[in-house]
This record gives structure tokens, C-alpha cells and sequence, in this order.
């Protein structure tokens, strides 16, 4: 090929330069593509990468959230433990459970202790 390529471009006209071309363009080519794919690559890394950050952000978020409404639930599991306690048995009866209910809509009552109160009466 060097031998093929220094006749070439020792040639005079066309003939040399079609053959100095024949060389020189494949490599050009190849640089050129090489250039392209490395710079498509990068740009999906940094799309994918963007994802990435993306996901986890959500899953920060989401880790948040539910240690928040853990921390509410617990909450409210003791608040229904208190409740619990408050009321007597023979009072968990699902008339009676309405009843206090009522009461505590209508203004009647206050707490469930009144509640409780007002229908001992």
C-alpha cells in the first residue's frame, strides 16, 4: 500500500489524486465516526445518568413520605389504644359506638368521656 500510495502521489493529474483519496477519505471517515459515536455516547450517558438522579430523588421522597405516615400511624395506634381504654366493654357494642358517635357530631358531647357520661344518665 505504500508502495501503491507513493506512485499515487507522485503522479501527476487525476490518476494521483484519486488514489491519495483513496487512502485519506476512509480514515477521515473513520475519525469523523468515531468523533459522532463518542459523542452520541456521552450523550446518552448523560441522559441515562439524568434518569438515575431523577429515580432516586423519587425514591428519597418516597422513603420520606413513609416514614412520615409511620410516624402517624404509630400515632394514632396509641391514640386508639387511649380510646380503647377509655371506653368500657360493654360499651363497644355497635348501638352504643353510633350513639357516641351522634353525640360527638351533634355538639353534645365533647370528648368520649361526656359521650360516655351522657349515656350512663
Amino acid at each position: 500500500m505504500l508502495i501503491i500510495t507513493a506512485i499515487a502521489t507522485s503522479s501527476e493529474g487525476a490518476f494521483g489524486f484519486f488514489f491519495a483519496l483513496m487512502f485519506i477519505i476512509p480514515i477521515a471517515i473513520l475519525v469523523v465516526g468515531g468523533i459522532r459515536a463518542k459523542k452520541r455516547c456521552d450523550e446518552e450517558n448523560a441522559f441515562i445518568a439524568e434518569d438515575n438522579e431523577q429515580a432516586i430523588e423519587k425514591m428519597r421522597k418516597l422513603e420520606k413520605d413513609t416514614a412520615e405516615l409511620r410516624s402517624k400511624l404509630a400515632v394514632k395506634k396509641d391514640a386508639l389504644a387511649k380510646d380503647s381504654a377509655a371506653i368500657p366493654e360493654y360499651l363497644r357494642k355497635g348501638s352504643v359506638l353510633a350513639q357516641i358517635k351522634t353525640l360527638l357530631q351533634t355538639g353534645k358531647a365533647s370528648n368520649i368521656q361526656e359521650a360516655i357520661a351522657l349515656l350512663r344518665e
